[in-house]
């Protein structure tokens, strides 16, 4: 009997995307025009997500995630996506002092660990302001 093949692992291309998005209490008009009101997996407040970042995620395995339910995941192997060029021209657009450049370098594709710092400042100031609001 020849030997068995191992079988290619899944756990890659299964791994669930949490998209961060803007609360809409939060944020009253969106940043991105066109950006849909769909509530948090988690918490079940309406968020922001924008026409780029659905196509984005629609094929893959994804939750939608306020900032503030984002700070109370206890998962520390997060990996941060880099942006993808739609979500780039939606940003480029909103901010005329934005260029991709800038965007790339504050969340370059070849470097996961300066991506995560970026999310974890994100969270870090997200914590920050649930402290001063009580």
């Amino acid at each position: 009997m020849p030997p068995k093949k191992p079988k290619p692992s899944k756990e890659k291309d299964d791994e669930e995307i949490v998209v961060l998005c803007f609360k809409v209490l939060t944020m009253p008009r969106p940043l991105v025009p066109g950006c849909s009101r769909v509530p948090c997996g988690s918490c079940d407040q309406p968020v922001w997500l924008s026409p780029a970042t659905a196509a984005h995620v629609a094929d893959k395995p994804h939750r939608i995630s306020c900032a503030e339910c984002a700070a109370k995941d206890p998962d520390d192997d997060i990996q941060v996506m880099p942006p993808s060029e739609g979500q780039i021209a939606e940003m480029v657009a909103q901010d005329p002092s934005l260029t991709p450049a800038k965007i790339r370098r504050k969340l370059p594709a070849s470097n996961p660990a300066r991506r995560k710092a970026a999310f974890d400042e994100i969270i870090r100031r997200t914590r920050a302001r649930k402290r001063t609001d009580n």
